[in-house]
């Protein structure tokens, strides 16, 4: 008995010191000590700084939108880039609120729910009518080009969390387009329509060509998309209503292509890890135990640069596969770049930086819905030309003339009509049907 106790004593002390062992190879390994030298950015993610004086930048014109009465929305949009106090809330240029004013063509007849309430939305207006003094001022300047944030050394952002820096706003811009929609619905003769969704349009057009951020172009996809919807329900519903050449363009490249806010998504993660000093922040509560402190100070299993070159590698990677693509073919690509960076337990129990590679991998796929909804912007004046075409048809020879429309296959085995309804899936709708609803694009009746 006593020799069965000795030896199993003896193989628990073994057993403990090779798991002693272990855990100080792993420590070893993953200390502040272990960490690669410092990542320098690779040339091929480096984004660029405006071209435009500020005083002429038209980003800042649209972050000041809202500036209280008098002030000059240009001055005070760079006053909120710079991170100086706003005003308060009840300082600011009121919009209108009403629930008809935010119809959402999505899944409301907008164009026939803002005549039926034509009144009560011009009295709207009417009660915020230096707003859309600055929307049509707005509309009028020539340049727009966003500036991405880095790490303030000075002023009043030095030294605090990139995280809590000021990211653009956008309820104002939106409010501006809504205006010249609404407007555009509204008028009384078609010239004056036609003005108002060449101010909707031509503002939108410009402001894509200028973002940069995921947040920027994510925006105006979605009003794309909501320009699109509009302008077939105004189709239907006024007679005579034409559509200029110039908004069945497709929108710029840099906001068609994912490469513009793949650099900036990048500089973007590269400026927040500054504040993961301590990685244990990611894991831990807001007030952590002495062990949970301890962990931060060493900072075990997290080495920041070894990280970083993680995530340059991983953003090069897709810039390299997908940054220039768009429709179709980044539509059929994402799917399965992003199927290769899924995470599975294997693939996160790495030796060595192992939280850094489970920051790094666990939200990896979560990217696919922005590549197939920016997949989905282009096909937005390709679905407008179906609709004036098929417009020009009575009910009964609609589909035939929609399968001898000059589309792609891709564009076409997504399309059908539904009764006096064009139907069309998109892309991201195949990938995530709850997110992404199909758009209804209303033809004339018959």
């Amino acid at each position: 008995m006593r020799t069965v106790l000795r030896r199993t004593l003896k193989a628990l002390g073994w057993l403990t010191l090779a798991l002693l062992l272990v855990v100080a190879a792993w420590v070893a390994s993953n200390g502040p000590w272990a960490d690669d030298a410092g990542a320098p950015l690779p040339p091929q993610l480096a984004v660029t700084s405006p071209a435009i004086a500020p005083q002429h930048n038209a980003f800042f014109d649209q972050l000041g939108l809202r500036a209280p009465a008098g002030e000059s929305p240009n001055v005070y949009g760079q006053r909120v880039m710079r991170g100086e106090p706003e005003a308060p809330a009840q300082a600011l240029l009121a919009l209108p609120t009403s629930a008809v004013w935010h119809c959402q063509p999505k899944t409301q007849d907008c164009i026939r729910l803002w005549r039926a309430a034509a009144l009560p939305l011009h009295e709207e207006m009417a009660r915020v009518r230096e707003f859309g003094q600055r929307c049509l001022a707005l509309s009028s300047r020539p340049g727009y080009d966003e500036q991405l944030m880095s790490r303030q050394t000075s002023g009043p952002l030095a030294d605090k969390p990139f995280a809590s820096y000021p990211l653009p706003i956008f309820a104002g811009l939106s409010s501006c387009l809504r205006w010249f929609q609404v407007t555009a619905a509204l008028a009384a003769d078609l010239r004056e329509s036609q003005d108002a969704w060449g101010r909707a349009d031509s503002l939108r057009r410009r402001v894509a060509g200028g973002s940069k951020s995921l947040i920027s172009q994510a925006m105006a996809w979605s009003w794309a998309a909501s320009q699109t919807q509009l302008l077939a329900q105004w189709l239907a519903q006024t007679p005579g209503a034409t559509l200029d050449d110039a908004w069945l363009r497709p929108l710029p490249a840099t906001v068609l292509e994912p490469s513009t806010w793949i650099k900036a998504e990048a500089h973007f993660q590269r400026q927040i890890a500054g504040d993961v000093g301590m990685p244990a922040q990611w894991i831990f509560d807001d007030e952590p135990n002495l062990l949970q402190r301890s962990m931060n100070r060493i900072n075990l299993g997290y080495l920041p640069h070894a990280t970083q070159r993680l995530q340059d590698a991983l953003w090069l990677s897709r810039l390299q596969q997908l940054g220039s693509l768009q429709g179709a073919a980044l539509a059929q690509q994402a799917p399965v770049r992003q199927a290769e960076e899924e995470p599975s337990l294997w693939t996160l129990l790495y030796w060595r930086n192992t939280l850094g590679h489970i920051v790094v991998k666990i939200g990896a796929p979560e990217f696919l819905r922005y590549f197939m909804s920016q997949a989905d912007a282009s096909a937005h004046p390709q679905l407008l030309q179906a609709v004036v075409a098929l417009n020009a048809r009575p009910p009964s020879d609609r589909p035939m003339a929609l399968a001898a429309l000059p589309l792609s296959a891709e564009l076409r085995e997504q399309l059908r009509l539904d009764g006096d309804t064009l139907v069309w899936r998109g892309w991201q709708h195949a990938v995530e049907p709850a997110r992404a609803a199909p758009l209804r694009l209303p033809l004339k009746p018959g």
